[in-house]
Parts: structure tokens; C-alpha cells; sequence
């Protein structure tokens, strides 16, 4: 009977055991060599073609991967409906710290088919050593033109480059995301953000930082809510993290980078270290640099107006991603020319302020969550938590075997407690006689029969 409670109690054991394993490590380095951009690990290869009569067709909330050499160019095309806002984020990731020409740039174009323009974006290096570079493009409904209609689109990546620039194909990731349409008719016009910049950020966050590991991409993007944060991160390196921010909110972001000492002696790095915000659909909210040497402290903030849906008639281009609530992702760069003055990772705290309440959303002709936006509980815990996707994912499968583990449990217990009273119920079970050889008969004298008893097993006794 105990060896049997003993038994039960293991296999509950062994089910808890099941939902304590540990979250898998983060893709934090320690000192040394930077580590370089990280693909989505749900993306897709795919080769650009060299005209657009042949480029590879994009399917929406999938990610995807190719190469961009010095002076390609190429096309892909998605499909999209009359009513729906389209949106195309591209990324290069060269090697940290390769040679580049501040004048290499990267560009989007989103056309119609018919040569149209819906939306461009350039985006120049700006410096001697390569970094993660890019942002999104995007498909608004205008009140005239040809970019209205539904249908396949055109999208154009290209690369230029100085010729002392590095000659290696960089690699580059490209998603596609199709925002659905409204209820009713659209607005058309956006607010007035001419004079909206750092100032306009309030006082950032005091206290006790919490630990975090950024990503090395938007697919491994590490969670974190409004407070403050610290991180370490090489000089070369991009971290990514990643916060929710409903309708109605402002995300604000000051990146402080720590000093190792050394003063005047060490020259500063221009733009030496930034921190960019990003909207749900990749694109480009806001950046902010600084000179930094990594011996005397540096700060950068990145700020965002409120989240509304009209942000995206916005005359400021990096203002009208602002334009859905969902995951805003925040981007921090050390430059690689710091690490010739300090070799160990730099101390970078996150200040993180989402100023306002959350508003309810715009009318939706379809469902915004698994087009990729919005914000739920699970996402704002997720944050609270520092966890990425993958973590949050995880987290949610170990209490599914938690909750099945003590399910379990109480049926094996439940069982084993029914057994035990129908077993007292019946009383003792009578010990069984193992069989012995037949003695040799001997005579014995007559006597009267008696009954024959069997008392309790010696274990009962």
C-alpha cells in the first residue's frame, strides 16, 4: 500500500519537474567579437528578381531572407486589397564594424505596377563601420491616385555603395504586413507634429534597474515595460528589445551609455552610440545619437507622438509609423570604433516611459491581432517578465504542463484514495497458502474434526 502512494507521488513529482525546466539562454554575448545581426527564425529564403515582371511574391506576416550585393537591385511584389494599408519592412545586416562609406545607402520603393511611387525610404550608413540599417514603406489610402486600387504592388530594394566600402553581400531580411481596413471612411489628414521632438519627453524613470538581454534581431526581440533597465552590450553590436504601446500612448526612451574613464585622453566617436524606435511594422519612428568614447557617458532619447491611426497621413515620414498600437521596438548601437578605447562590453541603461492611458481602437473591417498588432495581457506580462516571443511562448507551454501535470496528480491521488476505502470496506484479504509437499501418511487415532483458522499476515501483525 505505501509503495503504491510512493509511486503516485513520484509521477506528480516527476510532472512538476516537467514545468520547472528552465528558459533556454539568451543570445547575449560577453566580451569579445560583436555579434552580428540575427534573422528571423521563422523567415524564409527568397531571391529578389532583377525585373519586375519576376519578383517573388511576399506573403503577409511572413518574414524572409536574401542578399544585397554593391548595386543590386531587387524586386518582389505583394498583393494587396482596396481598403487595407500595406506595409513592407527592409533590413541589411552587414558584419559589425566592416568597412563602410558614410554615404552607402540602402532603399525601399512600393509601386504600382503600372510606375507609380506609393512610398520610398532611404537610409544612409553615416559611418566608417557597418550596422543593422533599414525600416519600412507602406501603402496608405490617398484620396486620388493609383496606389487605391487592389492588387499586386511592386517592391524595390537597392544598394548603393562607395567603392572602398565592403564587397561582401550583406544579408537582408524583408517583411510584409497588411493592416486591415477600417469601418467607415478613413481619415485623411494627420495631426500637426512640426514641432514635436526630444524636449517633449518627460523626466525619465529612477530606481533600481532591472537586468535584461536585448536580441540581435526584431525576431528575438527582448520584452520590457516603462521603468529601468540595464544591459551590456559590445561595442559593434545592435541590441533589440521591444515594447507594447497601445492606442493613445507615447513611448519615451533614454539610452544611457556608461563610462570606463581615461577623460580627455580618448577621443570621441561621432554618433558613437544611438538608440532607434521602431513601429509594429518595422518602420522607423525616431533615432537619436550621440559622440561617444566609451571612457566619459553618453545619452541618447527616442521619442514617439500618441499612437493614432491618422499619424499615418503625417507630413513627417518617421512619424506616421507611429500609426497602430502593437510591439514598438526599440534598437541601441554602440559603434565599433568604441571598442578601440574600451574593451569589455559598454553598461547601457534603459530609461522607459509610456506616457498616457490606453484608448480603445479604431473600428476594424477584420482581425488586427493576427494581421500582427495590437496589444493584449499576455503581451503587457510578457514585458513585465523581460521575455521575447520565444520566452513568452515557452513560459506559456511549461504552465500548460504544469496545469496537466497537476491534473494528473489529483486523479492519480483521487484514485488511489478511492481504492483505499473500497480495500477497508472489504476488510482483510486472507493471505494465500503456498502448497507443501504431502507428508508420508502415518496412523493416527480417531478424533472429532475441528476448524481450521487462518489469522492475519505476519506484515499486518
Amino acid at each position: 500500500m505505501h509503495g503504491r502512494i510512493r509511486a503516485a507521488v513520484a509521477a506528480v513529482g516527476a510532472l512538476g519537474l516537467l514545468a520547472a525546466v528552465p528558459a533556454a539562454a539568451s543570445a547575449q554575448g560577453g566580451a569579445g567579437e560583436p555579434e552580428p545581426y540575427e534573422m528571423d527564425s521563422s523567415a524564409k529564403a527568397v531571391k529578389g528578381a532583377s525585373s519586375s515582371a519576376d519578383g517573388p511574391r511576399l506573403a503577409a506576416g511572413q518574414a524572409y531572407k536574401d542578399a544585397l550585393k554593391p548595386g543590386d537591385k531587387k524586386y518582389y511584389t505583394v498583393k494587396l486589397g482596396s481598403k487595407t494599408t500595406g506595409h513592407v519592412s527592409a533590413f541589411i545586416g552587414p558584419k559589425p564594424g566592416i568597412k563602410t562609406d558614410p554615404d552607402d545607402s540602402f532603399d525601399i520603393t512600393l509601386s504600382s505596377t503600372g510606375g507609380d511611387e506609393c512610398d520610398a525610404a532611404e537610409f544612409t550608413v553615416s559611418a566608417e563601420n557597418g550596422y543593422v540599417l533599414g525600416g519600412a514603406v507602406q501603402r496608405k489610402l490617398e484620396e486620388y491616385g493609383e496606389c487605391n486600387a487592389a492588387g499586386v504592388y511592386n517592391v524595390l530594394v537597392t544598394r548603393d555603395s562607395a567603392g572602398t566600402s565592403d564587397p561582401a553581400a550583406w544579408p537582408l531580411e524583408l517583411k510584409f504586413m497588411e493592416e486591415p481596413a477600417l469601418k467607415g471612411k478613413s481619415p485623411s489628414e494627420g495631426p500637426d507634429y512640426s514641432e514635436f521632438d526630444e524636449e517633449d519627453a518627460p523626466t525619465p524613470p529612477s530606481g533600481t534597474a532591472k537586468k535584461i538581454d536585448g536580441g540581435l534581431g526584431f525576431g528575438d526581440a527582448t520584452g520590457m515595460s516603462a521603468g529601468v533597465w540595464q544591459d551590456e552590450i559590445v561595442p559593434g553590436e545592435t541590441r533589440f528589445y521591444r515594447m507594447p504601446v497601445d492606442w493613445g500612448q507615447q513611448p519615451f526612451v533614454t539610452a544611457e551609455f556608461g563610462g570606463s574613464g581615461g577623460g580627455d585622453t580618448v577621443e570621441e566617436v561621432s554618433d558613437g552610440a544611438g538608440v532607434r524606435i521602431y513601429g509594429p511594422q518595422r518602420g522607423l519612428v525616431w533615432k537619436s545619437w550621440d559622440s561617444y568614447s566609451g571612457a566619459e557617458p553618453a545619452a541618447a532619447t527616442a521619442v514617439a507622438p500618441p499612437v493614432r491611426y491618422e499619424n499615418r497621413y503625417d507630413d513627417i515620414s518617421e512619424l506616421y509609423h507611429a500609426s497602430a498600437a502593437g510591439w514598438y521596438y526599440v534598437a541601441v548601437t554602440v559603434d565599433a570604433a568604441v571598442g578601440e578605447n574600451v574593451k569589455k562590453p559598454v553598461t547601457v541603461t534603459l530609461r522607459n516611459t509610456i506616457k498616457g492611458e490606453p484608448k480603445s481602437a479604431p473600428a476594424y473591417n477584420g482581425d488586427l491581432a493576427k494581421a500582427g498588432f495590437g496589444v493584449t495581457d499576455a503581451d503587457r506580462e510578457a514585458a513585465e517578465k523581460g521575455q521575447s516571443e520565444a520566452a513568452a511562448e515557452a513560459s506559456d507551454s511549461k504552465m500548460t504542463v504544469a496545469y496537466v501535470g497537476i491534473g494528473a496528480g489529483v486523479v492519480l491521488l483521487a484514485a488511489l484514495g478511492a481504492w483505499m476505502l473500497l480495500a477497508r470496506r472489504r476488510g482483510p484479504v486472507p493471505a494465500q497458502v503456498q502448497p507443501q509437499p504431502y507428508p508420508q501418511a502415518q496412523p493416527q487415532p480417531h478424533t472429532q474434526p475441528q476448524d481450521q483458522t487462518f489469522g492475519p499476515p505476519q506484515s499486518w501483525q
